[in-house]
């Protein structure tokens, strides 16, 4: 959302959407790239400080070291592939009825794809939800394809933020 805190709860807004489905909350995820200490220190110490903040409140997080192009500019490099490999990974060992991915990411249709049909396999249906922010300034008003999508609006995210 334009001018929104970026300073976030993510337990808390995977618990709001959650209670909203009358879904019950076991587990928050938070997947990042974090800037490279040499390059940038100040924004590795705002990351490291708002991530154990997150571990204090119960989410397990995982990072990568963003990688830098010619012109210096940070890129995420292997996000995807992790929360790709992590559900699949918790729908084989059955730890999950339901997950959300708080993206409108398209790769994540295959994730989509695959989960079901471990579920078909297992006559176990999982579910997969894309949840994403809708409002004034949001210009995709589409969930990742082969999933169901929850929108939030912007008094939800602001309602999340520590």
């Amino acid at each position: 959302f334009p001018g929104a805190g970026e300073d976030y709860n993510p337990r808390a807004l995977a618990g709001l959407m959650a209670s909203r489905q009358g879904w019950r909350l076991l587990e928050t995820r938070f997947y990042t790239g974090i800037p490279d200490q040499a390059r940038d220190p100040a924004g590795f110490r705002v990351w490291r400080r708002r991530l154990r903040r997150m571990q204090y409140d119960g989410c397990v997080t995982t990072t990568r070291r963003l990688r830098y192009d010619p012109l210096g500019r940070p890129c995420e490099k292997g996000i995807d592939v992790r929360i790709a490999l992590d559900i699949v990974r918790l729908a084989l060992d059955r730890r999950i009825d339901m997950a959300v991915i708080f993206s409108q990411d398209n790769d994540f249709a295959e994730v989509a794809r695959e989960v079901m049909h471990i579920g078909d396999l297992g006559g176990h249906r999982i579910g997969l939800v894309s949840a994403y922010p809708v409002g004034p300034g949001t210009l995709n008003k589409r969930g990742i394809a082969k999933t169901d999508w929850i929108r939030f609006n912007r008094t939800d995210w602001d309602r999340c933020q520590y």
